[in-house]
């Protein structure tokens, strides 16, 4: 096999290694945003949704459209969550792709 080959071969593997980074960091703070999400009823869990914002799928945005989820996240509404849910899963964002990152190399 050629060098370029070779080099191709290894480059396919480290873009799906990456890309499997990515997927994987994002449903971990996917899950920890719902999972920090207090639960009452369960509506304010069930409505989280992600979703991609650039055609490329690169960048997502988390939202949830039940009318008190702001004074979840901002106005310690909820014992259960004082400090808000979204905010504190950010920033851990570092963490998390480290781990995964540990975890998959």
């Amino acid at each position: 096999m050629s060098f370029s080959g070779r080099l191709g071969i290894l480059i396919s593997g480290y873009q799906r290694r990456i890309e499997k980074i990515v997927v994987d960091s994002r449903k971990e703070i996917s899950s920890r945003i719902s999972q920090r999400t207090p639960v009452d009823t369960g509506a304010a869990r069930r409505n989280w949704k992600a979703e991609p914002a650039d055609f490329r799928g690169d960048i997502y945005t988390y939202t949830n459209d039940i009318p008190y989820i702001r004074r979840l996240e901002y106005d310690r509404w909820s014992p259960q969550a004082p400090s808000g849910m979204v905010r504190i899963s950010a920033a851990e964002w570092h963490d998390i792709v480290s781990e995964i990152v540990r975890l998959n190399t």
